[in-house]
C-alpha cells in the first residue's frame, strides 16, 4: 500500500523524536568497568547498565567491558542481565565500577499460566513458554505467526498469503465438528472474543470474501512472551473455553533499565511460485488440437504479471520507559504497512501502547494499567472462497486467453460476456475496511499480609469496524446489475470484571500457592449492513450514492439488515499448587462457568483438573547424570462454547421485511458445552550442565457432547429449521510431542543453540457413528453440489470421500473403476507429523539463525486444478498449465471430482533465516546499542504439491461444517527479504 500524507507525518514524527533524543547534551562524566558472572568470573556480554531513574545507559561488549557517559546529577547505576539478579550501585564520584552479578531466575524459567506465574520447574501441566528470542522473524502481521512451527503440538496454518488473512490454529488436533477449533487467546489477562468487527463478506457474482484475522491489532514488538497451555491440567482454569487450548500473550512493561528503543525495517516480497501456464504460441497450438477455433486474439499477455507485483512493506517502532522499585512505565508507538503481492491488497496498522505501575501505602497497594490502541486499514483484492467457473481475480488470471490484449485500441479495458478481464476486476472493484480497537486493563492489588493479597481487575476490549465495497458500473459481471455498493459495520464490546485472592506461603515447611476468584465477562456484539445495485450515477462511488437509493425503485434492489447478540459468562475458579520438599508437586484446579449461550437446564458447567509432578532428580537414588528430571501426569475436563449461538438454545425469532415473525430455531433447554477429557503424561529433563534439555509428552483427548444442528422430526413450526443438539458421539485425538534444546557451543567468541520440536497426532471420529456428514464444497463448471470430505464413524475428521481415478482410456476419458461410487480413500487433511528445527549462532559481533519446518502425512484437494486446469477448457478459449495440456486427457472428458485432484501435501520449508551485526557502540555518545539485520522468509519450499503452496486452507464449508486442506484460487504465499535496524539510546 502506498504511504499517504498522514502516514508520512507519523513516520516523520518518530524519526524527529529519535534524532531529538540523540542530541540531548548535559554536563557529563565517564564511568567504565567490567561486568562478570559471580560464580565463574566469565564476562557477561550485553549486560545492561543504566543511570538510575533515567533511560540513559549502555551495554557491555564481548569482553564484558562498558563505558558510559553519565549526567552530573546522576546518583547511581543499575546493572542487570537476563537470568541474573540486578544490582544498584551508588556512584559517589567513582569513575570505574567493576561488578559481579549472581544468577537469578530467567524469563525462560518462569511460565505464565492462567491468573499467575509459576517457576517452570514447578509446572505440572503441558505448557510451552516462548520469549522474544524464540519468535519467528520478519514481516509479522499477527501474534500467531510468531509461534508458527515453534511449539510442539501446535499446528498453525495460514488460510492464505494475504496480509492480515485468517490463520487457523490447532492445539493437539481437531476436536469439534460444528463448534470452533481455535484456542482461547488471553492478552494481559483479558480473554478475547475471537469475533472480528468485520466478518465475512458477500461479493455478488464473485463469491464470499473470508473473514480477517482479529488479532492483527497487536503490535508484535510489544509482546514479551507467549505461553501455550496445551493440556487440561493447565487450561482448566479457563473452564468452558479451554478445550482447544489457551494462548496467553504477555506484553512488555517498563523498568529502571528500559532505554529508548527505535526499530525500522523495509521488506520486498515477491510470489514464490507462478503457475506454468501455456504461452501464447503453446495455447494457440493446443487449442487447435482440441478443435477450438478463433482463439488467437493477436496479442501476447502474461496475465499473472498483470495481477502479481513486487510488494514493499515497512515498519517503524519507538518505545521508552523507566522507573524504580516504586513505579515504572513504558510507552510505545508502531507503524506497519504491508503491501500484498496481489495488486490492490494490503494492510496498514498504527498502534500505541502505554503501561504503568505504581506502589503506594508502604508497598501495600499496587496500581497497574495498560492501554493498547490501534487503527487498521485493510485493502482487499477481489479474491473469494467460492466463485464460479468464471473466476475471481486469481481464477480469471489463470484461465485468461494469453493472446487477448488487456486494453482496446481506444485505451479502455477489454471486456466481453465470455471473458472476465482480471485488470477490469482489479480496476473497477474497490474494497476497503477500517477497524479501531482499544484494549485496556486496570487493576489494583492490595497486599493484605506478606502472604495474602487481593486483586481487582477491570478489562475493556472495544472494536469498531467499517467495510465499504464498491463495484463500479463499468465492470461487466454477467447476471449481475451494474453499480453495486455495500457498507458493513460492526461494534464488539467485551468487558471483564474479576476479583481474586492469592496466597503464597509455607505449610509445614512446604510451599503452598493458591488462588480463588470470581469473573464476569460480557460480550456485546452488533452489526449492520446495507447494499444496493444499479448505482450508475456518473462517476460517483457506489457507496457514496447509497443515501439516494429509493427502496421502492423497481430499477434496482436495496437490502438493509442489522443484528445484535448479548452474551454473558459468570465464573468461579480456584487453583492450589503444593510443593512438598521440592520433590513432589501437586496441582488442583476447578472452574465453574455459567453462560447465557446454553439452555435452562445446563446454564452452569464444572471443569476440574488434577496434576502431579515428581522431581526424580532430587531423589538420592536417581542417576547423577541428570541435573533435572521431572515426571508429570495430569487429568482434566475443559469445555468449548464456541458455536454460532445467537440464542439458539432458547429459540430464535426472525422478522421478515413485512414485520412478520417466525421461529427459525427451536429452543433446547438441555443444550450444554462440548466437553474434552484429557490425560497427559510427560517428562522434563536436563543434563550435561544444562547443555541438553527437553520434554516428552503423551496425550489422549476425548471430546463429547459435540454441538451440532439437527433437523427435528416433523411436524416443525412454520419457518423453523430445527435446533442445536449435543451429539453422543465423541472425537478422539492422541499423540506424542518432543522438544529438545541443545546448547552446543557457548563461549565468549561463538555460540550455537539448537531447538528441535516434533509432534505425532492421530484423529478419529466415534466408530459407532452410523451417519455421514458431508462437507468440502467444490466449485467449477458443472460441479454444483459436489463435495470431497465427510465426517463418518472410524475415520479422521474431514476425511476425503470421493471417486477413485485410475487414469485415462484410449479416448482420453477418465477411468473410474468404481463408477460413481464414493469411497473413503484413506487420505485426510490433518497432518500426522509436524517438526521444527531452529538454529541460532553468534560469531563475534555477527549473529545468524535459520528455522526449518516440516509437515507430513496429509493431503490437499486441488480445487483450482479441478475447476481450471482441464484440457477441455481449451475449447472455450481458457488457458491451462503445461502439465494439464500434456496429461493425456481428451477434449471431451469431464473433470469429475476424484482422486485425480487429490495430492500429497507433505513439505519442508525454510521458514526464515536471519543474519545480523551488532556494532560496538562504546564512545558513540547517546547510542548504547545498534544492530543491523537481514531476514528472509519463506525462502525455500520442498514439496511435490502441484499448486502454489500446500499450506493452504480455503473455507469450503457445507451447512456450517468446517473444512481444511482445500485449495481454490488461494492468495499465494510470498517470499520476503527484510532489511532493518534496532537501536537503543
Amino acid at each position: 500500500m502506498k504511504l499517504n500524507t498522514l502516514s508520512i507525518r507519523r513516520i516523520s514524527v518518530l524519526i524527529m523524536l529519535c534524532l531529538g533524543m540523540t542530541g540531548v547534551a548535559l554536563a557529563q562524566s565517564t564511568v567504565s568497568g567490567t561486568v562478570t558472572d559471580a560464580e565463574s568470573g566469565d564476562p557477561l556480554i550485553g549486560a545492561s547498565i543504566l543511570v538510575l531513574g533515567t533511560s540513559t545507559g549502555t551495554v557491555t561488549d564481548f569482553d564484558g567491558n562498558y563505558t558510559l557517559n553519565v549526567p552530573a546529577n546522576a546518583e547511581a547505576l543499575v546493572f542487570s542481565y537476563t537470568g541474573y539478579s540486578s544490582q544498584t550501585i551508588e556512584l559517589s564520584g567513582q569513575s570505574r565500577i567493576d561488578i559481579s552479578l549472581d544468577a537469578g531466575t530467567t524469563l525462560q524459567d518462569v511460565v505464565v499460566v492462567g491468573y499467575g506465574e509459576v517457576r517452570k520447574e514447578d509446572a505440572t501441566g503441558a505448557v510451552v513458554a516462548l520469549g522474544e528470542d524464540d519468535f519467528q522473524q520478519g514481516v509479522i502481521a499477527s501474534p500467531q505467526q510468531l509461534l508458527q512451527g515453534r511449539a510442539a503440538g501446535v499446528q498453525i496454518t495460514q488460510s492464505s498469503g494475504e496480509p492480515g488473512g485468517g490463520i487457523n490454529v490447532r492445539i493437539r488436533g481437531t476436536a469439534s465438528v460444528r463448534g470452533g477449533n481455535g484456542p482461547l487467546y488471553v492478552v494481559d489477562g483479558i480473554p478475547l472474543d475471537n469475533a472480528g468487527a468485520i466478518g465475512s463478506f458477500d461479493n455478488p457474482g464473485l463469491g464470499n470474501v473470508a473473514a480477517r484475522n482479529p488479532l492483527t491489532f497487536i503490535n508484535p514488538s510489544d509482546i514479551e512472551s507467549i505461553s501455550v497451555l496445551k493440556d487440561a491440567s493447565a487450561a482448566a482454569i479457563y473452564g468452558s473455553r479451554g478445550a482447544n487450548g489457551v494462548i496467553i500473550v504477555k506484553t512488555k512493561s517498563g523498568s529502571g533499565d528500559t532505554p529508548l528503543r527505535f526499530n525500522m525495517a523495509t521488506a520486498i516480497s515477491t510470489i514464490t511460485r507462478e503457475f506454468d501456464l501455456l504461452s501464447a504460441d503453446q495455447f494457440v497450438a493446443e487449442a487447435a488440437e482440441v478443435g477450438a477455433t478463433a482463439v488467437d486474439r493477436g496479442s501476447v499477455t502474461d496475465w499473472q504479471d498483470e495481477i502479481f507485483r513486487t510488494a514493499i512493506s515497512q515498519e517503524y517502532g519507538l518505545s521508552f520507559g523507566g522507573g524504580d522499585d516504586n513505579s515504572n512505565y513504558r510507552f510505545s508507538v508502531g507503524y506497519f504497512d504491508q503491501e500484498g503481492i496481489v495488486v490492490k491488497s494490503g494492510l496498514e496498522r498504527l498502534t500505541a501502547r502505554i503501561s504503568a505501575n505504581q506502589k503506594a501505602l508502604n508497598d501495600r497497594l499496587e496500581l497497574s494499567m495498560s492501554l493498547t490502541a490501534s487503527r487498521i486499514e485493510d485493502q482487499f483484492a477481489p479474491i473469494t472462497e467460492n466463485v464460479g467457473f468464471e473466476g475471481d481475480l486469481i481464477g480469471a488470471a489463470l484461465q485468461a486467453n494469453p493472446t487477448q490484449a488487456v486494453f482496446n485500441e481506444d485505451g479502455t479495458i477489454f471486456q466481453d460476456t465470455d471473458f472476465r478481464n482480471p485488470v477490469a476486476l482489479s480496476t473497477f472493484i474497490d474494497d476497503q475496511a477500517q477497524t479501531t480497537r482499544l484494549l485496556g486493563n486496570l487493576s489494583a492489588r492490595l497486599n493484605i499480609t506478606d502472604a495474602l493479597n487481593y486483586r481487582f481487575t477491570f478489562g475493556l476490549d472495544d472494536a469498531k469496524g467499517t467495510r465499504r465495497f464498491d463495484r463500479f458500473k463499468d465492470l461487466l459481471v454477467v447476471g449481475q446489475d451494474p453499480g453495486f455498493g455495500a457498507i458493513a459495520t460492526g461494534n464488539n464490546i467485551n468487558t471483564l470484571v474479576e476479583h481474586t485472592l492469592n496466597l503464597d506461603t509455607e505449610v509445614g515447611g512446604n510451599k503452598l500457592q493458591a488462588v480463588v476468584g470470581f469473573s464476569y465477562q460480557e460480550f456485546d456484539n452488533s452489526n449492520s449492513f446495507v447494499r444496493a445495485e444499479n448505482l450508475v450515477n456518473g462517476d460517483i462511488r457506489p457507496t457514496d450514492a447509497l443515501q439516494n437509493v429509493n427502496i421502492n425503485n423497481d430499477a434496482g434492489s436495496f437490502l438493509a439488515a442489522s443484528g445484535r447478540s448479548l452474551e454473558e459468562l459468570q465464573s468461579y475458579f480456584g487453583r492450589v499448587n503444593y510443593n512438598i520438599n521440592e520433590k513432589y508437586l501437586l496441582t488442583a484446579t476447578v472452574r465453574v462457568d455459567g453462560s447465557t449461550r446454553f439452555g435452562e437446564n445446563n446454564k452452569y458447567g464444572t471443569f476440574p483438573s488434577f496434576s502431579f509432578g515428581w522431581r526424580l532428580s532430587e531423589e538420592d537414588w536417581f542417576p547423577d547424570v541428570f541435573e533435572s528430571f521431572k515426571l508429570r501426569a495430569g487429568w482434566g475436563i475443559t469445555g468449548n462454547q464456541e458455536f454460532p449461538s445467537n440464542n439458539l438454545s432458547t429459540g430464535r425469532i426472525e422478522v421478515d421485511n413485512e414485520g412478520g415473525e417466525s421461529l427459525s430455531s427451536l429452543p433446547n433447554p438441555d443444550l450444554q458445552w462440548e466437553e474434552t477429557e484429557q490425560i497427559n503424561i510427560g517428562i522434563d529433563f536436563g543434563f550435561d550442565n544444562g547443555k541438553v534439555s527437553g520434554s516428552i509428552d503423551y496425550f489422549d483427548k476425548r471430546t463429547d457432547n459435540l454441538l451440532f444442528p439437527a433437523i427435528l422430526p416433523n411436524p416443525l413450526p412454520p419457518g423453523s429449521s430445527g435446533a442445536f443438539i449435543n451429539l453422543d458421539n465423541p472425537v478422539f485425538n492422541s499423540g506424542v510431542e518432543l522438544t529438545l534444546n541443545l546448547n552446543l557451543v557457548d563461549n565468549a567468541n561463538a555460540s550455537w543453540y539448537s531447538t528441535f520440536t516434533g509432534a505425532y497426532l492421530t484423529n478419529e471420529f466415534d466408530p459407532d457413528f452410523t451417519g455421514l456428514l458431508t462437507t468440502g464444497a467444490i466449485d467449477g463448471q458443472g460441479l454444483t453440489g459436489a463435495f470431497v470430505q465427510a465426517i463418518a464413524g472410524g475415520q479422521p475428521l474431514n476425511s476425503y470421500y470421493i471417486r477413485e481415478f485410475a487414469g485415462y482410456d484410449s479416448e482420453g476419458n477418465g477411468i473410474y473403476p468404481n463408477g460413481d461410487e464414493l469411497t473413503f480413500v484413506g487420505e485426510d487433511p490433518i497432518p500426522d507429523v509436524n517438526i521444527g528445527w531452529l538454529n541460532q549462532f553468534t560469531f563475534g559481533d555477527f549473529d545468524f539463525s535459520f528455522f526449518l519446518q516440516g509437515v507430513f502425512g496429509f493431503s490437499v484437494y486441488n480445487n483450482t486444478a479441478n475447476a481450471i486446469f482441464l484440457r477441455p477448457n481449451l475449447r472455450n478459449a481458457r488457458n491451462i498449465t503445461v502439465d494439464a495440456a500434456n496429461s493425456g486427457e481428451g477434449p471431451a472428458n469431464f473433470g469429475e471430482v476424484s482422486t485425480r485432484f487429490l495430492e500429497k501435501g507433505d513439505f519442508v520449508r525454510l521458514q526464515n533465516a536471519t543474519i545480523g551485526y551488532t556494532f560496538d557502540t562504546a564512545g558513540w555518545g547517546a547510542v548504547s546499542s545498534l544492530r543491523l539485520f537481514l531476514t528472509g522468509q519463506n525462502l525455500l519450499l520442498f514439496t511435490d504439491y502441484s499448486g502454489q503452496d500446500p499450506e493452504v486452507d480455503t473455507n469450503k464449508a457445507i451447512n456450517g461444517i468446517p473444512t481444511i486442506g482445500i485449495d481454490y484460487s488461494s492468495y499465494p504465499r510470498a517470499r520476503t527479504i527484510q532489511l532493518g535496524l534496532n537501536a537503543s539510546f
